[in-house]
């Protein structure tokens, strides 16, 4: 061993024998065994439950949907996962579509109604302009009756006078 300045300041002499050396390397080689052993284990018990818990994320958010698509097509189904995972974040704007989605079939379904509404009351509309025109048509005739016969009258009335 040697000071700050280089002086010697003494020697150590390690003594071993062959045979504690030996265990040593093995108690160290057996001990780094165990603690890799204990980390793979952790690994892949983490690998699993990440696994797990995407593999159900994806097949309850794809049982939703194969259901929404087959049969009625319920857009008031919902995804309702909470994860902060892609997942779940797919499932949120996957529901803020079917929301919209929802809204303009219903404002579509407003729309058919009303125009519906209007179709109903067509041949009412239509039947009472035939019968306004209709007597349009006979307040004219009587209006042309009534011109034709003040034509008479005053043709009476200007023969009457040319003779007088």
């Amino acid at each position: 061993m040697y000071d700050q300045s280089a002086n010697e300041l003494g020697s150590v002499i390690m003594v071993f024998s062959k045979k504690s050396f030996i265990k040593k390397i093995n108690r160290f080689t057996f001990t780094l065994w165990v603690v890799t052993a204990v980390l793979l284990s952790i690994t892949v018990v983490m690998i699993l439950l990440l696994t797990t818990s995407i593999v159900n994320s994806l097949s309850k958010t794809t049982n939703i949907l194969q259901d929404i698509a087959s049969g009625e097509g319920d857009l008031t189904r919902r995804i309702n996962l909470s994860s902060r995972n892609e997942i779940g974040i797919l499932s949120k704007w996957f529901n803020t579509f079917v929301e919209k989605l929802q809204l303009m079939i219903k404002n579509v379904k407003e729309n058919v109604q009303t125009l519906n509404d209007i179709l109903n009351e067509l041949p009412l509309v239509a039947t009472e302009s035939s019968d306004a025109a209709g007597k349009l048509r006979e307040n004219a005739g009587n209006a042309r009756k009534s011109i034709d016969k003040v034509n008479v009258s005053l043709d009476t009335i200007d023969t009457s006078s040319k003779d007088m």
